[in-house]
Protein backbone atom coordinates (compact mmCIF):
# COMPACT_ATOMS: atom_id res chain seq x y z
CA UNK A 1 0.00 0.00 0.00
CA UNK A 2 1.35 3.19 -1.37
CA UNK A 3 1.36 6.90 0.86
CA UNK A 4 -1.69 7.64 -1.50
CA UNK A 5 -3.44 4.54 -1.21
CA UNK A 6 -3.51 5.79 2.37
CA UNK A 7 -5.50 9.20 1.80
CA UNK A 8 -7.45 7.35 -0.62
CA UNK A 9 -9.33 4.75 1.80
CA UNK A 10 -11.99 6.39 2.40
CA UNK A 11 -13.13 7.53 -1.00
CA UNK A 12 -12.06 3.27 -1.88
CA UNK A 13 -15.00 2.68 1.11
CA UNK A 14 -17.19 4.97 -0.07
CA UNK A 15 -16.82 3.83 -3.82
CA UNK A 16 -17.16 0.04 -2.38
CA UNK A 17 -20.46 0.65 -0.82
CA UNK A 18 -22.26 2.47 -3.28
CA UNK A 19 -22.38 -1.08 -5.36
CA UNK A 20 -25.53 -3.20 -4.30
CA UNK A 21 -24.61 -5.48 -1.80
CA UNK A 22 -21.68 -4.66 -0.69
CA UNK A 23 -20.17 -4.31 3.09
CA UNK A 24 -17.30 -2.81 5.03
CA UNK A 25 -15.70 -4.11 7.91
CA UNK A 26 -13.10 -2.41 9.95
CA UNK A 27 -11.14 -3.79 12.66
CA UNK A 28 -9.02 -1.19 15.32
CA UNK A 29 -6.59 -2.43 17.14
CA UNK A 30 -4.17 -0.69 19.57
CA UNK A 31 -1.27 -3.25 20.35
CA UNK A 32 -0.75 -2.74 24.17
CA UNK A 33 3.05 -2.52 24.65
CA UNK A 34 3.85 -2.36 21.28
CA UNK A 35 6.94 -0.31 21.60
CA UNK A 36 8.31 -2.42 24.55
CA UNK A 37 8.21 -5.86 21.69
CA UNK A 38 10.50 -4.34 19.70
CA UNK A 39 13.86 -5.98 19.46
CA UNK A 40 17.21 -4.84 17.64
CA UNK A 41 18.61 -7.40 15.86
CA UNK A 42 15.63 -7.87 13.49
CA UNK A 43 14.51 -4.55 13.51
CA UNK A 44 18.04 -3.58 11.88
CA UNK A 45 17.49 -6.42 9.29
CA UNK A 46 14.48 -4.90 8.32
CA UNK A 47 15.88 -1.55 8.09
CA UNK A 48 18.54 -3.22 6.00
CA UNK A 49 15.82 -4.22 3.60
CA UNK A 50 14.28 -1.03 2.99
CA UNK A 51 17.16 0.25 1.60
CA UNK A 52 18.42 2.57 4.88
CA UNK A 53 21.91 3.22 4.79
CA UNK A 54 23.97 0.79 7.14
CA UNK A 55 25.62 4.07 9.39
CA UNK A 56 21.36 4.91 10.05
CA UNK A 57 20.76 1.08 10.69
CA UNK A 58 23.78 1.07 13.20
CA UNK A 59 22.99 4.20 14.91
CA UNK A 60 19.30 2.84 15.65
CA UNK A 61 20.70 -0.52 17.01
CA UNK A 62 23.03 1.12 19.19
CA UNK A 63 20.24 3.84 20.32
CA UNK A 64 17.99 0.91 21.08
CA UNK A 65 20.53 -1.65 23.01
CA UNK A 66 22.14 -1.29 26.39
CA UNK A 67 20.16 1.86 27.81
CA UNK A 68 20.42 2.85 31.07
CA UNK A 69 17.08 3.46 32.43
CA UNK A 70 15.73 4.02 35.69
CA UNK A 71 12.49 5.21 38.09
CA UNK A 72 12.67 8.53 40.09
CA UNK A 73 9.42 9.16 42.15
CA UNK A 74 9.19 12.31 44.39
CA UNK A 75 12.97 12.05 46.03
CA UNK A 76 13.12 8.73 45.85
CA UNK A 77 15.17 6.87 42.86
CA UNK A 78 15.11 3.05 42.23
CA UNK A 79 18.46 1.21 40.82
CA UNK A 80 19.58 1.86 37.36
CA UNK A 81 18.77 -1.25 34.76
CA UNK A 82 19.59 -1.97 30.98
CA UNK A 83 17.34 -2.24 28.59
CA UNK A 84 18.47 -3.76 25.21
CA UNK A 85 14.87 -4.15 23.80
CA UNK A 86 11.82 -1.94 23.14
CA UNK A 87 11.90 1.60 22.25
CA UNK A 88 11.75 4.71 24.92
CA UNK A 89 8.07 5.89 25.42
CA UNK A 90 7.58 9.44 24.51
CA UNK A 91 10.89 9.43 21.99
CA UNK A 92 9.77 11.09 18.75
CA UNK A 93 11.70 8.27 17.29
CA UNK A 94 9.53 5.06 18.58
CA UNK A 95 6.25 5.21 16.70
CA UNK A 96 8.20 5.23 13.16
CA UNK A 97 10.70 2.64 14.21
CA UNK A 98 7.21 0.53 15.49
CA UNK A 99 5.75 1.42 12.16
CA UNK A 100 9.02 -0.09 10.52
CA UNK A 101 9.05 -2.99 13.23
CA UNK A 102 5.65 -4.46 11.61
CA UNK A 103 5.70 -3.17 8.06
CA UNK A 104 6.35 -6.42 6.58
CA UNK A 105 2.80 -7.21 8.07
CA UNK A 106 0.79 -7.02 4.91
CA UNK A 107 -2.55 -8.73 3.52
CA UNK A 108 -2.11 -11.00 0.72
CA UNK A 109 -5.80 -10.47 -0.04
CA UNK A 110 -6.47 -7.25 -2.03
CA UNK A 111 -10.03 -6.85 -0.44
CA UNK A 112 -7.88 -6.11 3.16
CA UNK A 113 -6.76 -3.60 3.50
CA UNK A 114 -4.40 -2.63 6.47
CA UNK A 115 -3.25 0.72 7.92
CA UNK A 116 -1.16 1.20 10.58
CA UNK A 117 0.57 3.48 12.73
CA UNK A 118 3.58 2.87 15.25
CA UNK A 119 1.29 0.79 17.75
CA UNK A 120 -2.50 1.14 15.96
CA UNK A 121 -3.60 -0.68 13.39
CA UNK A 122 -7.14 -0.41 11.19
CA UNK A 123 -7.57 -3.88 9.01
CA UNK A 124 -10.50 -2.67 6.25
CA UNK A 125 -12.24 -5.67 4.73
CA UNK A 126 -14.52 -4.40 1.53
CA UNK A 127 -16.89 -7.46 1.67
Amino acid sequence: MTTADLYHHPCLILVHLDKSGTYVRLLFVDFSSAFNTIIPAPLQTKLTQLSLPSSVCQWITSFLTDRQQLVKVGKFMSNSRTASTGAPQGCVLSPLLSSLYTNDCTSADPSVKLLKFADNTTVIGLI
